[in-house]
């Protein structure tokens, strides 16, 4: 067959899938759909319609024509699936870091949901270990074990078995639903705390990877 859509089904971080995926999608039509890996919620155009406010107020503040560029394909690709919407938003990590972020060895980062502290050092190993203070949030207990093992070796770094939120708290944090973790009514308690209350220095960097509840 000659004239075939292709739809996938799989996710791959393959530097070498990936260049396939794209040499596919040079010769036919490729799909990714964006859906759920756990629960519902599916990002059409209705949800998009319903809270167009909400997207204009982002696209609004964002700094620069890159970034606004950035956020629609990334909205057209979550509606249609199709992946050329994701490849021109592609760019490797040397960019990210010595191009956008432009790091010093002056910084002072805070890493939300930072799991074992793979973020922490993929950041310090763009600024040869130099850096101000680090401040590191991880709510899971098994994860913020490696994160302190990981990161014992190192100076001027403060970790914290907790969660962001708006105010110092103790909430319930539901474990059960896998990938798709939320707040409950029933599950374990889990400290949590707004940042003032923790961190007195200017902080140059806020790195998120987060529920959504933050």
């Amino acid at each position: 067959y000659e004239d075939f859509i292709i739809v996938l089904g799989f996710a791959t971080h393959l530097d070498s899938v990936i260049e396939k995926i794209k040499e596919m999608s040079s010769q036919h039509p490729v799909y990714a759909p964006d859906v759920p890996v756990a629960g519902g919620g599916l990002f059409t155009i209705d949800y998009v319609t319903e809270n167009e406010e909400k997207f204009d107020f982002v696209y609004n503040h964002l700094a620069d024509e890159e970034s606004r560029s950035v956020f629609l394909d990334i909205i057209n690709y979550k509606i249609s699936g199709k992946v050329e919407y994701l490849f021109r938003t592609f760019c490797d990590k040397n960019e990210i870091y010595n191009d956008i972020l432009k790091l010093n060895n002056n910084e002072t980062i805070v890493d939300l949901g930072a799991y074992d502290g793979d973020t922490i050092r993929e950041f310090t190993s763009y600024t040869n270990e130099k850096y101000n203070h680090i401040y590191a949030l991880e709510p899971d207990a098994k994860n913020y074990k490696k994160l302190v093992k990981n990161t014992e070796h190192m100076e001027n770094i403060t970790t914290f078995n907790m969660g962001a939120w708006s105010q110092k708290d103790t909430l319930i944090f539901d474990k059960k639903a896998g990938r798709n973790s939320k707040l409950s009514s029933k599950g374990i308690p889990v400290e949590v705390s707004d940042l003032d209350s923790l961190i007195a220095e200017p902080v140059t960097m806020i790195k998120m990877d987060v529920e959504g509840a933050e």
